[in-house]
C-alpha cells in the first residue's frame, strides 16, 4: 500500500526478531536513514512489543511459528538474551506430521489448480476427478506451497488440541470430523485430530525425531 506521502516527514518503528544480527541492523539503519532519508528511526524487540500490547513490561512470551517455537524472558521492557530457549518443533513439524498420515492412508495430495472436474464419491472411495489437460507451468517451489495450503486447511478445520493430558485412550473416543479434499476425497479423522497438534507439547510418540532430543512447548517454557 502506498501512502502517497513523503518519507521524510515520518519517523519509522519497527519491530526485530530477539535474535537479529548487529550487522542486519546496522544495515537496516542505514538504508532508513541513507535512503528514505527519515527523520527518527527505532527498532524494538518483538517479544518487548507482545508484552507492552498486553500491558505488561515484564513476562516470558512464547512464540511459535512455522520454522520453530521460542520462549523468551522480558524483564522491565527489555530481552534476556541468555535466557532465550528455542525448540525446532512448529507448523512447518506439524505440516510434516499431516503428509505423513495422508501417506499412511494412501491419500493423494491434490491441489485445486490440476482439477479440471470431479464428481461426488462416497465416504472412503477413491475420488473420481479428472486432472486439466493443460496444466500450467509452475515451479516444484509453488506446486508445494499449493499443497501446504490444502494441508493448512486440513489442520485448522479438522486438527484440535486436547484439553487435558493427552489420553491415547481418550483421543479414540472423541467425536470424528469429516473432511473432503479438493479433489473430492473425504473420509472422517478420530484420534490423530488430537495425537498430531500434540507432538508440539510431547513430542515423544511422534514420528520423524530422531533420538527425541527435540524440546516440547512445555519444555521450552521450563
Amino acid at each position: 500500500m502506498h501512502v502517497k506521502s513523503e518519507a521524510s516527514l515520518h519517523p519509522v518503528l519497527m519491530s526485530e526478531a530477539p535474535w537479529n544480527t548487529r550487522a542486519k541492523r546496522e544495515k537496516l539503519t542505514e538504508l532508513m536513514f541513507e535512503h528514505y532519508n527519515i527523520p527518527a528511526f527505532f527498532l524494538c524487540k518483538t517479544a518487548v512489543l507482545t508484552a507492552f500490547a498486553n500491558g505488561r513490561s515484564t513476562g516470558l512470551i512464547l512464540d511459535s511459528g512455522a520454522t520453530h517455537t521460542t520462549a523468551i524472558p522480558v524483564h522491565d521492557g527489555y530481552v534476556l538474551q541468555q535466557g532465550i530457549v528455542k525448540s525446532p518443533l512448529a507448523g512447518d513439524f506439524i505440516t510434516m506430521q499431516c503428509r505423513e498420515l495422508f501417506q499412511e492412508m494412501n491419500i493423494e495430495l491434490i491441489p485445486p489448480y490440476m482439477i479440471a472436474s470431479k464428481e461426488t464419491v462416497l465416504e472412503g472411495s477413491p475420488a473420481n476427478w479428472k486432472r486439466k489437460e493443460k496444466l500450467p507451468q509452475v515451479t516444484r517451489s509453488w506446486h508445494n506451497y499449493m499443497c501446504n495450503c490444502v494441508i493448512q486447511d486440513f489442520q485448522a478445520s479438522v486438527l484440535q488440541v486436547s484439553d487435558s493430558t493427552y489420553d491415547e485412550q481418550v483421543a479414540a473416543q472423541m467425536p470424528t470430523v469429516h473432511y473432503e479434499f479438493p479433489n473430492d476425497y473425504n473420509c472422517d479423522f478420530g484420534a490423530e485430530r488430537l495425537k498430531i497438534p500434540e507432538g508440539l507439547f510431547d513430542p515423544s510418540n511422534l514420528k520423524g525425531l530422531s533420538g527425541n532430543t527435540m524440546l516440547g512447548v512445555i519444555v521450552v517454557l521450563i
